[in-house]
């Protein structure tokens, strides 16, 4: 969500608004995970929100590879413990999805522009 705050402000308003809807869409994946490991009362979550920011800012990727262990309740190091998740699977489901919200948009903005006015149906 960070990056995404950063570039949307250099985007016309329905860019800016699906990116957002985007990133709020993404923040709620490890609220989810939280929830429904019984884990939704601890500071797990902020922590990792800490950590990721933390490494954001300063340009660094190391601590990205941190993620939940919600069988102890604990952030860790996933490379270290084996768990790696394919990218290109997650980099093309976001791809998928904002095509998606922007083919929305782009109806949206067509209905719009058209009119209120309905053509009067065949008889």
């Amino acid at each position: 969500m960070i990056k995404f705050k950063k570039i949307q402000y250099s985007l016309v308003y329905n860019r800016r608004n699906t990116l957002n809807q985007n990133g709020e869409a993404l923040m709620q994946i490890p609220k989810v995970l939280l929830k429904n490991s019984g884990l939704e009362g601890s500071q797990l979550g902020d922590k990792l929100r800490v950590i990721y920011k933390s490494e954001i800012t300063a340009n660094s990727k190391k601590l990205l590879q941190y993620g939940f262990d919600l069988f102890h309740g604990k952030i860790q190091n996933n490379v270290k413990n084996g768990i790696i998740e394919p990218a290109i699977s997650k980099i093309r489901s976001i791809q998928i999805a904002t095509e998606a919200a922007i083919s929305i948009l782009r109806i949206d903005d067509f209905i719009v522009a058209r009119g209120t006015e309905l053509p009067p149906p065949n008889a």
